[in-house]
């Protein structure tokens, strides 16, 4: 198993999001509030930290995750994890 984490531009996070969340394909945009996703429940957030942790190595806490309020909160993220590409 490789430690090297994976880099991911903005597209392809909001696709990995609709796929996690069962949503349709570019049916989120930056601007998407996850209050406004009813697949956005318990089972959406533990899919979201499974796969962030998983695939990015990136762990969502206690703290991160109340302040998800948006896909650009989960971009926000990833950028500051240094994996988002432009």
């Amino acid at each position: 198993m490789s430690s090297e984490k994976q880099s991911i531009s903005v597209p392809a996070l909001l696709n990995l999001v609709e796929d996690l969340l069962n949503v349709d394909t570019a049916s989120l945009t930056i601007e998407t509030r996850l209050v406004n996703v009813p697949a956005w429940d318990s089972m959406g957030v533990l899919l979201l930290m499974a796969e962030m942790d998983e695939r990015f190595g990136i762990t969502l806490n206690e703290t991160v995750l109340a302040n998800l309020r948006g896909t650009a909160d989960i971009v926000d993220v990833v950028r500051k994890a240094g994996l988002l590409t432009e």
